[in-house]
């Protein structure tokens, strides 16, 4: 099942992906996944487990970018 994370801010989505979407290549990395995304979502096919574990990440990643406008690994 295809399941998505939608983004409310474009500036947001674009900060969470970073640049050239590198931090979604980490994301990618952590949960050996494919994300695709498509305009303001990201896409994803995982499991129950998985899915959540995304899910809370980019809410936690949304919020850092309510703080900041840059998302490092510093």
């Amino acid at each position: 099942m295809i399941n998505a994370f939608v983004f409310e801010n474009q500036r947001t989505m674009q900060t969470v992906c970073g640049i050239n979407d590198e931090n979604l290549s980490y994301l990618e990395d952590l949960l050996s996944c494919s994300l695709s995304v498509r305009g303001n979502r990201i896409e994803f096919n995982l499991d129950d487990e998985k899915s959540t574990v995304l899910t809370s990440l980019l809410k936690n990643l949304t919020k850092l970018c309510n703080l900041s406008d840059k998302i490092s690994q510093s």
